[in-house]
């Protein structure tokens, strides 16, 4: 799994670097501009990395205990593009506002930081 996301993550941030200020900013009607998709990921990348620093113990106080075997990572892919296609969208702080072009080189370097720390 950790290959796996290494190489979303990696994939991810080389397209973003290669976009131009027009590709980075344009938002189709209705949907977000790939700076807003950036932005998305950092946020709802971060409370993962954070809650798998917490120990074990704390996890099961706060969430209470898996009902489910886990996931594999395309077993979770799987889900969360399923979810998309019957009409999820995203709510409350993890709706991106606008990303400027001037944002770029900082957001990616978060992002790259994020990953960073999601492998250690």
């Amino acid at each position: 799994m950790a290959a796996a996301v290494q190489t979303g993550f990696s994939a991810f941030a080389n397209q973003m670097a290669g976009l131009a200020e027009v590709a980075f900013t344009f938002t189709p009607a209705g949907k977000w501009s790939a700076g807003q998709h950036l932005e998305h990921l950092l946020r709802s990348t971060n409370p993962v990395y954070m809650a798998l620093g917490l120990p074990g113990f704390l996890l099961r106080l706060l969430f209470g205990k898996p009902n489910r075997q886990p996931r594999s990572y395309n077993e979770l892919v799987a889900k969360y593009q399923a979810k998309l296609v019957a009409g999820g969208v995203a709510s409350g702080r993890f709706v991106p506002p606008m990303v400027h072009f001037s944002q770029k080189g900082a957001k990616l370097q978060q992002f790259t930081r994020l990953q960073q720390k999601l492998q250690e």
